[in-house]
Formats: structure tokens, C-alpha cells, sequence
């Protein structure tokens, strides 16, 4: 069986990094979840190096929801990563791990008054999920003298498109 570059077996066990996953949980006790920082950096820069060879102002976030380690935000952060944010904690922990504000981006669907006010703070940028959210986000800016950049998708539409395609018919 052929195991990426950073798992082995030795003596009969998983290593991870050169770890020995069975005296981890011997140590840490289970379930016990292990990530090798080496290995998340290593995809980092590749996803970096391959979306940026055809689209250099390609921005690839690290999806904090997936792993919100301090440690291995602040080594993301070290080569010049962002992240997709969902809440206030999200946000927070990617500026203390080093994250620069102009490399993450505010998603979600449930971002509340407080979660907008400290994006303005921060200078993040807000995916916007609807017209009312942008009204927030508008009030919120004028009350902090500030301007914020905005993402929002355009799938509305398709869904006006389809609406077209059935009333033509």
C-alpha cells in the first residue's frame, strides 16, 4: 500500500510525522484527531501555485470551519494564506493566528449585527447572502465612517432564467 509522504508504518503502527499514532492515544487518550501541519501547508501552496500559475489574483482561503487550530492557522498564515470566515470566533481566531484582514472573507448565511460591525472593524470583506443583510451592512458602515468590500453571487439568475423558460412555454 503506498501512504502519502507524511504517514508510515513502522513497527506495525501509523506514524504521522514521524509520530507513532498508537502512543499518541496511549498519551492523549481517544478519539484523538491528528493533522500534520506539514501536509496542510504542503496542499496550501500547491492549490496556490497551480490556481495562481493561470489566475494570479486567485485568493485560496483555508476554511477555518474545517479546522480551527491556532497553530496551524498561524503556520497558514506564515505562508500567506486567507480564510472563509463564518462567525465572530472564526474571525477572530484567523486575526490572531496572523491572518492579514484583506485575506479573509465574511460567509454566511446568519451573520448577525455584532458579526457585521466587527467586519467594518477589521476591514473584511462581507459575502453577502441577501438584500436585507446588505442594508445592514450599509447601516453599519455609515454609523463607522467606513466603506467595506463585498462578494455576493449571481445565481438568482439561473433561477430567472428557468422562471423565463417556464412561462415561454
Amino acid at each position: 500500500m503506498k501512504l502519502a509522504h507524511h504517514l508510515s508504518i513502522k513497527n506495525g503502527h501509523l506514524t504521522i510525522n514521524g509520530l507513532d499514532c498508537v502512543a499518541l492515544a496511549e498519551k492523549y487518550g481517544t478519539p484523538l484527531y491528528v493533522t500534520s501541519e506539514d501536509r496542510v501547508v504542503e496542499q496550501f501552496e500547491s492549490y496556490q501555485k497551480s490556481l495562481g500559475a493561470r489566475y494570479p489574483k486567485v485568493q485560496v482561503l483555508f476554511a477555518a470551519k474545517a479546522n480551527g487550530n491556532l497553530a496551524l492557522m498561524r503556520a497558514l498564515a506564515q505562508k500567506g494564506a486567507g480564510a472563509d470566515v463564518f462567525s465572530s470566533g472564526e474571525l477572530n481566531l484567523a486575526l490572531e493566528a496572523g491572518m492579514a484582514p484583506e485575506k479573509l472573507l465574511f460567509n454566511g448565511s446568519s451573520k448577525t449585527p455584532a458579526d457585521l460591525k466587527l467586519a467594518v472593524e477589521k476591514g473584511v470583506k462581507v459575502s453577502l447572502d441577501s438584500l436585507d443583510e446588505l442594508h445592514q451592512l450599509e447601516a453599519v458602515a455609515a454609523a463607522a465612517g467606513k466603506t467595506v468590500k463585498v462578494s455576493f453571487m449571481l445565481y438568482f439568475i439561473r433561477v430567472f432564467n428557468l422562471l423565463l423558460q417556464f412561462s415561454s412555454k
